[in-house]
């Protein structure tokens, strides 16, 4: 059997993204045993395209959904001949959006779905959706996407339980959760010698916060516990450690891009406790049995993985009234219960990705949703992800960086 995966993100440096590839790859190999893996990376530039009005491109692509001419631009503008070739030899084609779809640019919404709606409507393939959030803050392009998972789309998975709930309130009738595979990456999760300091790690969109904010809960985390790893593997969450470095001095301690995604894990296993808004190393620290608070990322994935996990901490908004260190004396006072329930939830889930086998033509019970609360909490305020989706400000972030560089504590 042969097997695209497009919108690969395993051959990035970022860690999170390696564990939820190689996991959907090993996952694969668990349940289809004999099978021919291709890969399609995520693709951000579009050199051929860039001055086509969005709306056009979406009109080409819902044309070609209802049966139009599959003239597909944006297709050939961006894919070579060989990833073409891939998707016109697939059995299944595999869309892995993970985290990336938010709707308001093309590069995170009608991007995502070129290849998948070629594979279907050009080659006639089965397309399915697998190890995704589905968010968007666009009515226009939320109904774009409703259509292309109820026609284009044979089966839909979703990663997090948020993302479900969004799926059937968009009306979108196929829609099941399979937990994120980063859980079912072969990390080493053998014992570690415990750390001395908690860790910390940044967020999706961090350059729309102010860093004084952040580096408020770091200074805070500090004082209490006398210092702190930061585990950062992006570039922005790299200049806010170097920031934290120079505020902090050799109270920092870095766990850097040079390092691998197992090193990075170990680092989480060892700390007493984690606060982070970086989805898959939240994954990390609920395998690792780490007591772990979350920041609200880019979307509701974050809230998503704390009802999946039946987690007692919703996720955090960084913002001047946070109260860290309520946060820090709860860890504190409830680390073993924490680590016990996280490691159960982890070890449920883990199983459930092991024994269940999606391909199996009996399907069978494939929902994980089944085994959640019915009701959930919700979003405090809804506005903060329209904020933190705004347009990228590296350069702002960065200045905001620089002023403070100075800063000794």
């Amino acid at each position: 059997m042969k097997v695209v995966i497009t919108n690969y993100t395993g051959d990035r440096q970022n860690w999170g993204c390696q564990s939820t590839s190689l996991g959907l790859i090993r996952y694969l190999k668990r349940h289809l045993g004999e099978v021919e893996i291709a890969t399609i990376p995520l693709k951000s530039k579009f050199p051929d395209i860039k001055r086509v009005p969005r709306g056009d491109l979406r009109a080409e692509l819902v044309d070609m959904m209802r049966g139009g001419k599959a003239a597909m631009r944006t297709l050939l503008a961006t894919y070579n001949e060989g990833e073409i070739a891939a998707l016109s030899d697939a059995d299944l084609v595999l869309f892995q959006g993970e985290g990336t779809m938010v709707g308001n640019k093309f590069y995170n919404s009608e991007n995502l779905f070129s290849a998948p709606i070629a594979a279907n409507r050009m080659f006639g393939k089965p397309v399915w959706s697998i190890n995704q959030t589905v968010f968007s803050l666009d009515t226009e392009f939320t109904k774009f996407a409703s259509e292309a998972f109820n026609t284009v789309f044979e089966r839909n998975f979703v990663r997090e339980p948020a993302s479900l709930r969004f799926m059937r309130d968009a009306g979108v009738r196929d829609a099941a959760l399979l937990p994120d595979l980063a859980f079912y990456d072969d990390l080493d999760t053998n014992e570690v010698s415990p750390a001395a300091y908690p860790a910390f790690s940044g967020l999706a969109r961090i350059e729309s916060l102010d860093p004084k904010l952040l580096l408020r809960m770091v200074g805070e985390i500090v004082s209490r516990h006398g210092g702190l790893s930061i585990v950062a593997s992006t570039d922005l969450d790299l200049d806010f450690a170097d920031l934290a470095t120079k505020s902090f001095g050799d109270r920092i301690q870095l766990v850097g891009k040079d390092r691998t995604r197992q090193e990075a894990f170990e680092a989480i296993k060892a700390a007493p406790f984690f606060f982070s808004g970086r989805y898959h190393m939240n994954i990390y620290a609920a395998k690792a049995g780490t007591p772990f608070v979350q920041f609200l990322s880019n979307t509701h994935k974050n809230l998503g993985l704390s009802w999946m996990l039946n987690y007692p901490l919703m996720p955090r908004e960084v913002v001047p009234n946070y109260d860290v260190a309520a946060d820090i004396e709860y860890l504190n006072s409830n680390a073993e219960n924490l680590s016990r329930e996280l490691k159960s939830a982890s070890g449920l889930i883990y199983g459930f990705l092991d024994r269940t086998n999606i391909f199996d033509e009996n399907r069978g019970d494939h929902n994980f949703g089944g085994r959640l609360p019915s009701t959930y909490s919700t979003l405090s305020s809804p506005s903060y992800l329209d904020a933190l989706n705004g347009v990228k400000q590296r350069s702002g972030f960065m200045r905001a960086v620089r002023s403070l560089i100075g800063i000794r504590h």
